[in-house]
């Protein structure tokens, strides 16, 4: 009867949670346009940042080579002009070339190869160009125009300066920026930094740049800002196809379910801290695990409701969103090992936890261990070695599966926090007594937790910023696990940089006859 009235409270918290879910859909969803549109304007003010900074360059070049031939009053030598050109091209990373045009007539290009054609080309003929050169001709400011067809080919914007010598129009500086290399600069640093499209248009109302093809997409968050640049502007439009009303739902009913997982655990919570009143150290125990579950259960929510957010994204493709269905799938599962690491952790703590010690060969175990994690290492880039020595016939008595899952616990933080070119080693030292050691090179381990007693739910970093997550109980559950199969657990700093921990038992060995003798005592 106990049990029945125990499932019909988890149903209904159940219902509940996900009635709740289906009420605040409309607020969420207001919500969710908001943040969009707040993201969608500080991607837009990036984008504006990171165009400046690939153009400034290209114009610095052309204010200095205006100058340089002001200082020489237009008498110009073209080696010379053309080694102080090859100077410049070595911090410019964009320039196609620079056009020297007396009386509007370009007599001089770096570098020459591949732009003989703009040769001898007379401004004046160039009726879509020429009133910017007219401007510039009465002591208009430098201009950025584009994108334009070049006569030796392809697409450019082009920055150009007037010269004056002695108070009088000279010609100009013409600055060739290529239009495909800053088109392919902003689409990787779009594709490193934002989930949405972008289009640029310049003063004619030109579209000259585009993510994707989103014109006639009217369903869409549409954000707009203007990048002023010198005698232009160019209007940067961020959009986001809108969120569908099903997708809306499912995401919010989804969060809804897990909510009810919250609520689920509080009252098992506050089921536990009424049996432990009476004992003043399952108060210390009961808000350390209270701070645990919060932690754990944070970050596969996290990742859940982000990869459903995506999925609600019109525009993702059938792959991504497999890809996406498939990442909430592990961390579903991984939501559900925390658990089961939460109850063992609870049960060590409170001496309830069972421990099965029989002798153990050490050498298969790490054999095996070892070889699971062999492949794991070699996707990431990280060297892994094992220096395991010639302790195949070392056996000591623990329980092999809590070791077994300890082991595996350091090794997926070695994968966790260390990053490609990083070495892990996994070795055996038999010298004084047996220890099982792990080294990584990857960043290190806070004095803090190294003094630790336990290492029981310590966080480095406890903000929803840091660069790795952790559930803030693993090393404690390894530091449990260990203590019951009669070792210990040490952390420490390695020589060079990185991280040692140690797993030691006391020099109480037994060999592989010994092991067989002991199980068939154990036998009879």
């Amino acid at each position: 009867m106990g049990k029945q009235i125990y499932g019909w409270i988890v149903l209904a918290l159940l219902l509940v949670a996900f009635l709740i879910g289906l009420a605040i859909v409309q607020p969420y969803r207001l919500w969710l346009y908001t943040k969009q549109e707040r993201d969608m304007q500080q991607t837009a003010t990036n984008v504006n940042s990171f165009i400046l900074e690939q153009l400034r360059e290209p114009i610095f070049i052309s204010v200095g080579v205006t100058t340089y031939i002001q200082s020489l009053e237009g008498d110009i030598e073209a080696s010379r002009l053309n080694r102080w050109l090859e100077n410049l091209f070595d911090y410019t990373e964009h320039t196609k070339n620079i056009g020297i045009a007396p009386n509007n007539v370009i007599e001089h290009i770096y570098p020459l190869a591949g732009n003989e054609a703009a040769l001898g080309l007379r401004f004046a003929d160039l009726p879509a160009q020429w009133p910017a050169i007219q401007r510039l001709m009465e002591g208009g400011p430098g201009q950025l125009t584009g994108p334009i067809s070049l006569v030796q080919g392809g697409r450019a914007f082009a920055y150009r300066e007037a010269i004056n010598v002695n108070g009088d129009y000279w010609g100009l500086v013409s600055t060739i920026i290529d239009a495909d290399s800053i088109y392919n600069a902003l689409n990787v640093y779009l594709a490193e930094n934002s989930i949405f499209d972008v289009y640029l248009t310049n003063s004619a109302g030109t579209v000259f740049f585009e993510t994707s093809g989103i014109e006639n997409n009217k369903s869409i968050i549409h954000v707009s800002q203007t990048l002023r640049l010198p005698g232009t502007e160019w209007q940067i439009s961020v959009v986001e196809p809108a969120p569908t009303q099903t997708i809306l739902v499912f995401l919010v009913a989804s969060t809804a379910l897990l909510f009810s997982i919250l609520l689920l655990v509080m009252w098992l919570l506050y089921s536990y801290k009424k049996r432990a009143e009476e004992k003043d150290e399952l108060n210390r125990l009961q808000a350390a695990f209270l701070a645990s579950v919060s932690h754990e259960l944070k970050t596969p929510i996290t990742v859940l409701q982000g990869s459903l957010a995506l999925m609600a994204q019109p525009q993702i493709t059938e792959s991504k969103r497999s890809e996406l269905l498939e990442s909430a799938l592990t961390h579903q599962k991984r939501l559900s090992r925390l658990v089961v690491d939460l109850i063992d952790l609870n049960l060590a703590l409170n001496g309830q936890l069972r421990c099965h010690l029989e002798p153990t060969l050490i050498m298969p175990l790490l054999e095996e261990l070892t070889s699971l994690y062999v492949k794991k290492f070699e996707r990431l880039n990280i060297r892994f070695r094992t220096e395991l020595g010639s302790a195949k016939d070392v056996s000591i008595k623990l329980d092999k599966d809590h070791v077994y899952r300890v082991i595996e616990h350091l090794l997926d933080n070695a994968i966790k926090f260390c990053s490609s070119g990083d070495e892990v080693t996994i070795g055996i030292d038999e010298s004084e007594s047996f220890k099982i050691w792990i080294t990584d090179t990857g960043p290190g381990i806070p004095d803090a937790l190294i003094e630790s007693k336990g290492f029981h739910f310590f966080q480095e970093d406890n903000t929803d910023t840091k660069e790795q997550s952790g559930t803030g109980m693993g090393l404690a559950l390894c530091y449990e696990f260990t203590k019951l199969s009669g070792g210990t657990m040490k952390l420490a700093h390695r020589s060079g940089g990185g991280t040692y921990i140690s797993l030691t038992w006391p020099r109480l060995l037994m060999t592989q006859s010994n092991c067989d003798k002991d199980k068939n005592n154990d036998e009879s």
